[in-house]
């Protein structure tokens, strides 16, 4: 059976219920769909299997079990694949055949997109490079973002000058602070796994 009510709503574990307005209830089973605004208290909301696509906003803090991202695994060499699209690609980019060249990454949206576009002032994206390497002599010490040079602050305080090893992959991983409109502040690492 179903109840459609109008108005504001006060039930305690019902089913089945299709209203506009307002609903409190203090066990909620089944699908929601519409908009959720107005929340209030200490709302504990619980979701199985949610897909969400474009940009969401999680304020204080979320709690999960797992966060699995997709990696784009790339069939080519990343010193010929220097744009790293994150808004097409994702945040992780697999490069499996082994460089031959050392190369700057330029971090954009996408072809259309800036990355200046994507974040707002006080966010951080972290994006991770993977290579394979078979010499020393191919590394990377720079960044671009957006098509410019940037200043990388390096861990270990100084840029790579040699690839991690002479096999295996190399991992690339920069953090990078929005600190204003087209300013950025890199954080960056190297490692080495073979």
């Amino acid at each position: 059976m179903a109840i459609k009510i109008a108005g504001t709503t006060v039930i305690d574990d019902s089913r089945n219920i299709q209203n506009v307005g307002i609903v409190t209830a203090t066990t909620f089973n089944g699908a929601l769909t519409g908009t959720a605004t107005g929340l209030s208290g200490s709302p504990n909301i619980t979701v199985t299997g949610l897909n969400v696509s474009g940009i969401s906003t999680f304020s204080n803090r979320m709690n999960t079990t797992s966060i699995n991202e997709n990696t784009n695994i790339v069939a080519g060499a990343i010193n010929s694949n220097t744009n790293i699209d994150v808004l097409t690609n994702g945040s992780v980019h697999l490069f499996t055949t082994n460089a031959s060249a050392t190369w700057t990454p330029n971090f954009r949206g996408d072809g259309s997109t800036t990355f200046d576009s994507i974040l707002t002032t006080g966010n951080t994206l972290t994006i991770t490079t993977i290579t394979a390497i078979n010499s020393t002599s191919f590394y990377s010490s720079a960044v671009n973002i957006d098509g410019s040079s940037r200043t990388v602050y390096w861990s270990g305080g100084s840029a790579p000058t040699a690839a991690g090893g002479s096999s295996g992959y190399d991992f690339y991983t920069y953090s990078i602070v929005k600190t204003g409109s087209n300013t950025f502040i890199v954080f960056a690492s190297q490692g080495q796994y073979a």
